[in-house]
């Protein structure tokens, strides 16, 4: 078997896995990201019950793990935020001046 075959079938391997055990895979997610940015189960969970397990940004109930949004500067945690809304203030490069001339954009 080729080294290009084992990286298919190892990865054939993962889908398959993370397709059966959908709640160990974000169980596995949730931890890192409590790792990386240094909260405990208890820190993160009352995040959670301060925004009613919603979104910071579109109040939407969570429907898969949130993001710890956070600085990039900084390293200061601002919230926890759904999927779409991180991946947009990413986008945007958590810049307030971008942000502010696109909803002057969207305003018009």
């Amino acid at each position: 078997m080729t080294d290009e075959e084992k990286k298919l079938r190892n990865r054939e391997n993962q889908l398959r896995y993370r397709a059966r055990h959908p709640e160990k895979v974000a169980q596995r997610k949730q931890y890192s990201q409590l790792h990386r940015y240094k909260l405990t189960l208890i820190e993160y969970s009352t995040m959670l019950q301060k925004q009613n397990n919603a979104c910071a940004l579109c109040l939407v109930v969570f429907k898969n793990t949130p993001h710890i949004d956070h600085c990039h500067n900084t390293g200061k945690i601002r919230g926890l935020l759904c999927d779409k809304c991180n991946k947009g203030l990413g986008f945007f490069d958590d810049d307030k001046i971008k942000l502010k001339r696109a909803i002057k954009y969207l305003s018009r």
